[in-house]
Protein backbone atom coordinates (compact mmCIF):
# COMPACT_ATOMS: atom_id res chain seq x y z
CA UNK A 1 0.00 0.00 0.00
CA UNK A 2 1.08 3.42 -0.76
CA UNK A 3 1.33 5.98 1.90
CA UNK A 4 -0.41 9.22 1.52
CA UNK A 5 1.78 12.27 1.67
CA UNK A 6 1.62 14.18 4.89
CA UNK A 7 -0.18 17.45 4.81
CA UNK A 8 1.48 20.39 6.43
CA UNK A 9 -0.29 22.41 9.08
CA UNK A 10 -0.06 25.53 6.99
CA UNK A 11 -2.13 23.89 4.25
CA UNK A 12 -4.85 22.81 6.69
CA UNK A 13 -4.79 26.27 8.23
CA UNK A 14 -5.31 27.80 4.79
CA UNK A 15 -8.32 25.55 4.20
CA UNK A 16 -9.83 26.59 7.53
CA UNK A 17 -9.20 30.26 6.75
CA UNK A 18 -11.04 29.95 3.44
CA UNK A 19 -14.01 28.41 5.22
CA UNK A 20 -14.13 31.22 7.72
CA UNK A 21 -13.81 33.85 4.99
CA UNK A 22 -16.63 32.21 3.02
CA UNK A 23 -18.74 32.29 6.19
CA UNK A 24 -17.91 35.97 6.56
CA UNK A 25 -18.89 36.54 2.92
CA UNK A 26 -22.22 34.79 3.51
CA UNK A 27 -22.85 36.89 6.61
CA UNK A 28 -22.04 40.12 4.76
CA UNK A 29 -24.22 39.09 1.80
CA UNK A 30 -27.18 38.25 4.06
CA UNK A 31 -26.70 41.51 5.95
CA UNK A 32 -26.65 43.44 2.67
CA UNK A 33 -29.79 41.69 1.40
CA UNK A 34 -31.65 42.38 4.65
CA UNK A 35 -30.52 46.02 4.56
CA UNK A 36 -31.75 46.41 0.98
CA UNK A 37 -35.09 44.80 1.80
CA UNK A 38 -35.59 47.12 4.75
CA UNK A 39 -34.46 50.11 2.68
CA UNK A 40 -36.84 49.39 -0.21
CA UNK A 41 -39.77 48.12 1.85
CA UNK A 42 -40.02 50.96 4.35
CA UNK A 43 -39.96 54.72 4.35
CA UNK A 44 -41.49 57.25 1.97
CA UNK A 45 -40.04 55.61 -1.13
CA UNK A 46 -40.45 52.00 -0.04
CA UNK A 47 -42.22 49.36 -2.04
CA UNK A 48 -45.01 49.03 0.52
CA UNK A 49 -45.69 52.76 0.44
CA UNK A 50 -45.64 52.80 -3.37
CA UNK A 51 -48.08 49.87 -3.49
CA UNK A 52 -50.46 51.66 -1.10
CA UNK A 53 -50.22 54.87 -3.08
CA UNK A 54 -51.05 53.03 -6.31
CA UNK A 55 -54.11 51.51 -4.63
CA UNK A 56 -55.13 55.00 -3.46
CA UNK A 57 -54.72 56.37 -6.99
CA UNK A 58 -56.94 53.59 -8.34
CA UNK A 59 -59.61 54.35 -5.73
CA UNK A 60 -59.44 58.08 -6.48
CA UNK A 61 -59.82 57.42 -10.22
CA UNK A 62 -62.96 55.39 -9.51
CA UNK A 63 -64.26 58.19 -7.29
CA UNK A 64 -63.59 60.72 -10.08
CA UNK A 65 -65.55 58.60 -12.56
CA UNK A 66 -68.44 58.30 -10.12
CA UNK A 67 -68.49 62.05 -9.54
CA UNK A 68 -68.35 62.74 -13.29
CA UNK A 69 -71.41 60.54 -13.82
CA UNK A 70 -73.16 62.30 -10.94
CA UNK A 71 -72.30 65.69 -12.46
CA UNK A 72 -73.76 64.68 -15.83
CA UNK A 73 -76.91 63.42 -14.09
CA UNK A 74 -77.20 66.69 -12.18
CA UNK A 75 -76.80 68.75 -15.36
CA UNK A 76 -79.49 66.66 -17.04
CA UNK A 77 -81.81 67.17 -14.07
CA UNK A 78 -81.14 70.94 -14.03
CA UNK A 79 -81.97 71.12 -17.73
CA UNK A 80 -85.22 69.21 -17.18
CA UNK A 81 -86.18 71.41 -14.21
CA UNK A 82 -85.60 74.55 -16.29
CA UNK A 83 -87.64 73.50 -19.30
CA UNK A 84 -89.91 70.48 -18.77
CA UNK A 85 -93.13 71.32 -16.88
CA UNK A 86 -94.21 67.67 -16.50
CA UNK A 87 -90.85 66.82 -14.91
CA UNK A 88 -91.20 69.83 -12.58
CA UNK A 89 -94.60 68.53 -11.42
CA UNK A 90 -93.21 65.02 -10.91
CA UNK A 91 -90.19 66.36 -9.00
CA UNK A 92 -92.36 68.58 -6.80
CA UNK A 93 -94.76 65.75 -6.01
CA UNK A 94 -91.92 63.36 -5.10
CA UNK A 95 -89.73 65.70 -3.08
CA UNK A 96 -92.13 68.26 -1.62
CA UNK A 97 -95.39 66.21 -1.50
CA UNK A 98 -96.92 68.76 -3.87
CA UNK A 99 -100.16 67.90 -5.66
CA UNK A 100 -102.59 69.70 -7.89
CA UNK A 101 -106.05 70.41 -6.53
CA UNK A 102 -108.32 67.36 -6.69
CA UNK A 103 -105.44 64.84 -6.67
CA UNK A 104 -105.22 62.42 -3.77
CA UNK A 105 -101.72 62.01 -2.32
CA UNK A 106 -100.73 58.57 -1.07
CA UNK A 107 -97.54 58.47 0.97
CA UNK A 108 -95.88 55.19 1.91
CA UNK A 109 -93.96 55.11 5.18
CA UNK A 110 -90.91 53.00 5.71
CA UNK A 111 -90.03 51.20 8.93
CA UNK A 112 -87.64 54.04 9.83
CA UNK A 113 -90.46 56.59 9.48
CA UNK A 114 -92.84 54.69 11.76
CA UNK A 115 -90.26 54.26 14.52
CA UNK A 116 -90.29 50.45 14.54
Amino acid sequence: MRELPKVSKTFSQRINEKKSSSGLKKYLLITLVVFLIVLFASGDYGLIKIYRLKADIKAYKQEIKRLQVKAVDSLWEIGKLKSDSSYICLYASEHFVYARPGVKVIQFLTAADTGK
